[in-house]
């Protein structure tokens, strides 16, 4: 490794170092983080038989991350001590699987932290202009938390930070073999649409840079290709895929829900609010590009030489605007904080041009190393005030949590428990994940899910359903005969159906719920009794 590029390692080692942090601090995936963890491992775990196992989970589709999950999970059990079968061992230990797909993602993020800086160095001379690219991880708490996770945005981080630093080459130094960069731009492209169809603003800022009709269709030939290749193994579910994606553009809730309307205005608008609101860091450098866009054609139009900006630069800020300004409108559409992810990532280039911008129109005659330097700095601080906010929250968070097993475990120890969907337990996990593993497998990860877990009664509240994997409602019976059986949900609101399922399936009457427990997490734990008594 050539000297000039070891300062460029710092950040990478921070990030590994914040990300392990983090997940260490958050405790086991089961404990509010199983959705889509728990899905993402055991559909890696079908592709990592290579027997005909078909994946049930294609709604991102996030082929791409659930490859890499398989390479992970047949590496590591091949190499460990676990049992003779490798369902069994995967879903005997969960938890250590999730562990080694989430420490493959942060190594894999963090090379690709150090290869954009090096990219972004050789191209601009300037160490605090590759690290400033570099503290792109941490400007949002709602990046931060994805490192610990095992979900397609820890995956796509990889490949859309490597995409930006070939944008950078090619703006601002263009490469000799112009339809090389062009392909491998195209080929980023597909995976990263593969790992997550919204992610598709993405894709508008190399169709926007790359000059000339030939060289646009190339890149969409490049990309279309790409996506076909890594989405093979979601084929067997390509009708549902489409289906999937139509309720979402139809429907005006999150997850293909709600009523029949492409656009909710009022919510629309609200939505828009928040995104601003809540990220505020975001909201400063969107205003900001709009702001250089719009003086950069004053003074186009004012002067009869052309700003010191380049029209590839000047090009590439707009592709970067509009990129941002497409994803707004699509979470603004069914918007949670977590939606934002691949806009987040635009904030670094999208500042960095402006500012150079600006510093070429008015602040030329100071040093780049001052003004460059200063940007880093203050993005440096920023991301070590979020690192500190999201793990101060998760430890909150997780101490929540243990307060409800304790509670659980010094007042009701041994007493059965109904578990609603997205309740904490690895119980819960485990069936989230059996639920969309494929139709060709149900059979055998129920068997070695009961084989650990029997007798578990639940409720699925999205389908409005006391579920089973063994049809055996031990609970519910254990109830009528007089014992105590408690109900754990995550969301009162489905309270009252539960209640209704409960007696009109079961020959109960008069069945209320009293709340026992409840933490700032959103978990309350109910007792289930009669009326009266």
């Amino acid at each position: 490794m050539k000297k000039q590029y070891l300062l460029l390692l710092l950040l990478p080692v921070c990030f590994i170092i914040f990300s392990l942090s983090l997940r260490s601090a958050e405790g086991p995936y089961y404990n509010g983080l199983a959705d889509p963890s728990y899905v993402y491992l055991i559909n890696s775990l079908s592709l990592a038989q290579m027997n005909g196992y078909n994946i049930g989970h294609v709604d991102h589709p996030g082929t791409p991350l659930q490859i890499t999950g398989a390479v992970v999970v047949k590496i590591f059990y091949t190499f460990s001590n676990g049992k003779n079968n490798i369902a069994e061992d995967v879903l005997a230990r969960p938890e250590v699987y999730m562990n080694a797909i989430d420490f493959a993602l942060i190594i894999l993020n963090a090379a690709g932290l150090f290869i954009m800086g090096i990219i972004i160095y050789n191209v601009r001379k300037n160490y605090f202009t590759a690290m400033f690219f570099q503290t792109v991880p941490f400007v949002s708490v709602n990046m931060l938390e994805v490192f610990s996770l095992v979900k397609p945005e820890n995956f796509a981080f990889f490949i859309i930070v490597i995409l930006l630093a070939l944008m950078v080459k090619i703006v601002y130094d263009p490469p000799e073999n112009y339809n090389r960069f062009l392909i491998l731009s195209g080929v980023l492209c597909g995976m990263i649409m593969a790992a997550k169809i919204s992610f598709i603003c993405i894709l508008l800022i190399p169709l926007l840079i790359f000059p000339g009709i030939k060289k646009k269709l190339l890149f969409i030939a490049a990309a279309s290709g790409s996506f076909l290749i890594f989405v093979l193994p979601a084929v067997s579910n390509t009708n549902y895929f489409i289906d999937w994606v139509g309720k979402l553009i139809l429907h005006e809730d999150r997850y293909g829900k709600g009523d029949d309307a492409i656009l909710n205005t009022g919510s629309f608008l609200q939505n828009i609010a928040k995104i601003y609101n809540n990220e505020r860091f975001f909201a400063v450098v969107y205003f900001l590009i709009l702001a250089v866009l719009a003086l950069s054609l004053i003074w186009n139009k004012k002067s009869t030489e052309k700003v010191s900006s380049n029209s590839f630069e000047l090009k590439f800020l707009f592709a970067i605007f509009f990129s941002m300004s497409v994803h707004v409108a699509l979470v603004a559409k069914h918007y949670s904080n977590r939606y934002m992810f691949p806009a987040l990532i635009l904030t670094a280039p999208g500042l960095y041009i402006s500012v150079l911008i600006l510093y070429k129109k008015y602040l030329s005659k100071i040093n780049a190393n001052i003004v460059f330097g200063i940007l880093f700095l203050i993005t440096l601080f920023f991301g070590v005030y979020n690192s500190r906010k999201i793990l101060a929250k998760t430890k909150t968070r997780v101490n929540e949590t243990v307060k409800l097993n304790n509670f659980i475990n010094a007042n009701y120890p041994g007493t059965d428990i109904i578990l609603s969907s997205g309740a904490s337990g690895e119980f819960t996990g485990l069936l989230l994940a059996y639920f969309y593993s494929g139709e060709n497998v149900k059979e055998v990860y129920k068997k070695i899910i009961i084989s650990r877990y029997p007798n578990v009664t639940s409720y699925d509240m999205f389908n409005d359903k006391i579920f089973s994997l063994t049809d055996s409602f031990e609970a519910i019976d254990k109830f009528k005969s007089g014992k105590t059986v408690l109900f754990q949900t995550m969301d009162s609101g489905y309270n009252n159906s539960f209640l209704e399922n409960i007696q009109s399936n079961y020959d109960l009457r008069n069945v209320k719920l009293t709340e026992v427990f409840s933490n700032n997490n959103g978990e309350q734990l109910y007792k289930l009794e009669v009326k009266g008594n």
